[in-house]
C-alpha cells in the first residue's frame, strides 16, 4: 500500500486489494470494503499529483531557520 501511496500508483490499488482479500486479515478486510464504497475517488486521490496547499515541515523549518537569522533569535 505504501508503495501505492507515495509513487502515486492507484492503478495498483486492485491488485493490492486482491492481495488483502486472500489473506487472513479481518482488519484490512473492513478498511478494504471502506475503501470500495467510493473506489474511483481513491484510485484518483492515490494517482494525482495534489498539493493540500499546507506548507511542509521542512519549509516551516526553512522559514524558521530564517527568521532566527534575521532576528538573531534562536
Amino acid at each position: 500500500m505504501s508503495r501505492v501511496q507515495n509513487n502515486r500508483q492507484g492503478q495498483h490499488l486492485g491488485q493490492w486489494i486482491d492481495r488483502v482479500l486472500a489473506d487472513d486479515l479481518p482488519t484490512l478486510h473492513s478498511f478494504v470494503t471502506g475503501l470500495g464504497q467510493d473506489l474511483d475517488a481513491v484510485v484518483a486521490g492515490l494517482s494525482m499529483d495534489w498539493d493540500s496547499g499546507k506548507p511542509s515541515i521542512d519549509n516551516l523549518m526553512a522559514r524558521w531557520l530564517v527568521w532566527c537569522a534575521v532576528t538573531g533569535r534562536k
